[in-house]
């Protein structure tokens, strides 16, 4: 690991920053990245010397002042050991420094986001902030990575989407040394935390497919581990219940992610069942898109053979045929409360918020679900 990590170490001798300070901020990074452990040994001086044709007195002061940060110890004939990354004691020792960075994570450059990244930036641009958005591929353990790669940027303050923190890494990185943080669609997250109704949203999709007469309704899900999926299945199990129907798990078809082909993917394993759903909620536009383009072109038809509601309303849903009927993820204003909320924390306006803000969503109600359809087959 140490050649590995070493590799990615670049100085530029023709640069204003002085060597030291180059090599001090690489290995910060490296350590806060996780690619030196708690345990490991950093290269002697000699070597890493001579590895990037430096001076050892660079090398020397370089890990002087890693020392310093306590994110290493030095020990005659022991060598240079990696600490367990302090976090705290990192964010204030750089407490003077002030980077106008504000780290907003994401899962992925997707649609459903994207006026919700929008927003965070409209309310930004007329204050002295920057966002940096990182895509962290719903991973933990990138979100977590990734949030103490940033301690190390100095940045003022985070915006956390679709995932929230482990207790470990509350553990290792607890609140009071990290910069404020809001979480955004993350519902175990309850301080300082903007969610969508996602348990209405799910309710009122499946509710009006059950008014539509379908009597099994399923649900095509991403994985229900997920913290922001769980909501979801609890109102279609909601709205069943309600209506006097009881839940079938194996109606339930649990799809590897939100993406499109993972949607097509369960929709060819619906096509091979003998006695499939008449109709389906699916927890997201993107899934949604898949199973229909499936569907359809295994000659099943939308909706005259096989229903669809979903959730999101990303752009695409009203251009699709038919069009997908869905309910709405408020991004722009969850966007637009996340920055303000944010704000407020950095500048010491406001008390932490200890129950979550949940914004109401609305069905959009196009033909996917049988509206304005000819005719439904029974």
């Amino acid at each position: 690991m140490a050649v590995i990590a070493m590799n990615k170490i670049k100085l530029n001798p023709d640069s204003s920053i002085p060597l030291v300070s180059q090599l001090t901020q690489q290995l910060t990074w490296l350590i806060a990245s996780g690619e030196f452990r708690t345990g490991d040994k950093l290269p002697t001086i000699r070597e890493l010397a001579g590895e990037l044709g430096v001076h050892m007195h660079t090398v020397r002061a370089a890990y002087q002042r890693l020392e310093a940060e306590r994110l290493v110890r030095v020990r005659p004939r022991v060598g240079t050991v990696v600490l367990e990354f302090d976090a705290d004691y990192v964010s204030q020792s750089h407490e003077e420094m002030v980077s106008n960075l504000i780290g907003v994570l994401l899962p992925a450059a997707v649609p459903v986001y994207q006026a919700y990244t929008e927003a965070i930036q409209h309310v930004l641009a007329s204050t002295r902030f920057m966002p940096v958005i990182c895509y962290t591929g719903d991973n933990p353990l990138l979100v977590e990575r990734t949030m103490r790669q940033l301690i190390t940027r100095q940045v003022e303050g985070y915006i956390v989407t679709s995932m929230g923190v482990s207790e470990e890494f509350r553990h290792s990185v607890p609140a009071e040394s990290l910069p404020p943080v809001v979480f955004v669609d993350a519902p175990d997250e309850k301080r300082n935390s903007i969610l969508s109704d996602a348990e209405g949203a799910a309710f009122e999709a499946t509710h009006h497919l059950l008014e539509h007469g379908y009597d099994n309704v399923g649900l095509i899900a991403a994985p229900l581990e997920y913290e922001n999926v769980v909501p979801c299945a609890e109102g279609y199990r909601r709205a069943l219940e309600e209506s006097g129907r009881s839940f079938d798990p194996d109606l339930v078809f649990e799809a590897p992610d939100f993406h499109p082909e993972s949607g097509r993917q369960a929709a060819r394993t619906i096509l091979g069942l003998e006695n499939r759903p008449r109709a389906f909620f699916i927890v997201a536009d993107g899934l949604a898109l898949g199973a229909m383009q499936t569907f359809q072109q295994a000659g099943v038809a939308v909706p005259e053979d096989i229903a669809i509601a979903s959730y999101n309303d990303i752009e695409a849903a009203g251009y699709v045929h038919p069009g997908l009927t869905t309910a709405t993820f408020p991004g722009h204003q969850m966007g637009t409360r996340a920055a303000r909320r944010l704000l407020d924390l950095i500048e010491g306006e406001g008390a932490e918020e200890q129950e979550p803000v949940v914004i109401k969503t609305e069905l959009m109600i196009r033909q996917s679900c049988g509206c304005g359809a000819d005719q439904i087959r029974a």
